[in-house]
């Protein structure tokens, strides 16, 4: 009987796994994304490239910033 008494918690456990997985998921697609940009900047000769991953690597850093503060 205790094992069902902890299938609330187990519950909650997965929905916040999920979750965490759906956010880094995203978070690694926007880099692949940044990537890609990166690379077609650099192909098509704009003065700088790098702006894209750098612009997704602050946006990230300043979300994990705010998740960090909210725990």
């Amino acid at each position: 009987m205790t094992a069902l008494a902890d299938i609330p918690t187990l519950a909650t456990e997965i929905t916040a796994l999920r979750a965490a997985l759906a956010a880094t998921r995203a978070q690694r697609a926007n880099l692949v994304a940044a990537a890609r940009a990166t690379l077609a900047a650099h192909h098509e000769g704009e003065p700088d490239p790098l702006y894209y991953l750098r612009d997704e690597l602050t946006a990230q850093l300043a979300t994990d910033q705010r998740a960090g503060e909210a725990q």
